[in-house]
């Protein structure tokens, strides 16, 4: 027989028990999608706020699956994107539509980034994705309001500019510019105060 003190083994392994629980935690309560991939570009792991947001189990998303819920129109590029990346071993930020559990389609900003272990051995990617669907929204209603007022500025007879809060000339309607004949780039900013007596 042989007898061997094995505590230290065993405190280690606890201590390793630990952080991971702890770490599962910490990536269950974020408030955003967290992914995990190993060296060979599959996805080994998904936080419970990913899984609740496709409504899958973790057995369906990982490896490829999880590519089961990415829009058609984004599949490619966004794949492109996440190996050209994988391959570079750098970050990347990218935005693609994935399907959420009750069948709608939302935007996420993914970013992953290379998870580099305690030797420094590339070991994968570690990922985030944060649902900007109401930003990107926001966004396009603003270029509508903005493309309307254009219109209609440019459908008046008369010269029209809106200058921000610090007085920075932002818009110069186009009887401006043909009045005044130098481009916007030259008048933008305070460059319209350069024509005036």
């Amino acid at each position: 027989a042989f007898i061997r003190d094995i505590t230290g083994r065993t405190r280690a392994e606890a201590a390793l028990r630990e952080s991971e629980q702890r770490f599962r935690s910490t990536a269950n309560a974020a408030p955003v999608l967290i992914w995990m991939s190993a060296k060979d570009k599959k996805c080994t792991w998904f936080n419970q706020r990913w899984l609740d947001f496709v409504g899958r189990e973790i057995e369906q998303e990982l490896g490829d699956g999880w590519c089961d819920n990415l829009h058609p129109a984004d599949f490619d590029r966004a794949l492109d994107t996440y190996h050209a990346a994988f391959d570079a071993r750098r970050p990347y930020e990218m935005e693609y539509r994935l399907q959420r559990d009750d069948g709608a389609w939302r935007w996420l900003l993914e970013r992953g980034t290379p998870n580099v272990g305690p030797g420094g051995s590339f070991e994968g990617y570690i990922g985030t994705c944060i649902d900007i669907t109401e930003h990107r929204e926001t966004l396009e209603q603003l270029r509508e309001s903005r493309a309307r007022l254009k219109t209609l500025t440019e459908s008046l007879p008369q010269m029209i500019y809106t200058c921000m809060r610090d007085g920075h000339c932002d818009y110069l309607s186009r009887q401006w510019l043909d009045y005044t004949g130098r481009s916007e780039t030259q008048q933008i900013g305070n460059g319209w105060l350069e024509q005036l007596h």
